[in-house]
């Protein structure tokens, strides 16, 4: 089972995405490419997913799964993930 804070954050996540227009996504490794139309949401997203990836635990549980044992990486900064949705060029 899910706490609710956890549900609202989903909830907030899928009304973002269904707020947005649709369009086709090519990517290749690290690269992603659109119509020039939308490129500024493929930008945006992206920041998100990064900011997102910043506030959660998922570099520890990568790691703890990897060498088998319980890994906390302590973050340099409570910050990071405001700086990311704060830049300009997080995708060129």
């Amino acid at each position: 089972f899910f706490d609710s804070n956890y549900c609202d954050q989903l909830i907030t996540i899928v009304e973002r995405c269904l707020s947005r227009p649709s369009f086709h996504v090519i990517s290749i490794h690290d690269e992603f490419t659109c119509h020039p139309n939308y490129m500024n949401w493929v930008r945006k997203t992206y920041m998100e997913i990064m900011a997102e990836i910043s506030d959660s635990t998922l570099i520890d549980d990568i790691l703890s799964k990897l060498y088998g044992k319980p890994i906390r990486i302590k973050k340099m900064s409570s910050s990071i993930s405001e700086e990311i949705l704060n830049g300009e060029y997080a995708l060129n």
